[in-house]
């Protein structure tokens, strides 16, 4: 996935998530007992819905945030945050919200800015872990 070059400067200068869990493994063992025995794997299904869905709204954040146009990025980043939280992504989710909040009240460029870069950062750390998770209930 593309994203701008300067959250990817920002992310190998900084540790996006330095110390942090990248998912709350909590979210996924919920998801997990929900599984019946003999169906298709719901956490790897939702995990692919996720991986499929979550890269054309991050995107659209920021097409959002680039034309200012803050009504559509408080409602992106609304759509985003509940699939980060179902799945533990909560760093994510957070972000999500802070950029929801910008957008309601009519934004903060430098701030949104700020955040958008850590969200597409923080999702690319995300991804990976809901990769590894996948495979392993395979």
């Amino acid at each position: 996935m593309y994203w701008h070059e300067e959250c990817f400067v920002t992310a190998r200068r900084t540790n996006v998530r330095d110390g942090m869990d990248v998912l709350d493994m909590n979210a996924l063992e919920v998801l997990r007992s929900l599984q019946d025995d003999g169906e298709d794997d719901l956490l790897a299904e939702l995990i692919d819905i996720f991986l499929d869905d979550a890269p054309p709204r991050i995107v659209s954040m920021r097409q959002a945030l680039e034309g200012e146009d803050w009504p559509d990025l408080a409602s992106w980043a609304h759509s985003l945050k509940g699939s980060c939280g179902s799945l533990g992504a909560v760093h994510m989710a957070d972000l999500c919200a802070k950029l929801e909040v910008l957008g309601r009240t009519g934004g903060g460029r430098v701030e949104a800015e700020r955040l958008q870069c850590e969200l597409e950062s923080q999702y690319e750390l995300v991804r990976e872990a809901l990769a590894r998770e996948r495979d392993t209930t395979h």
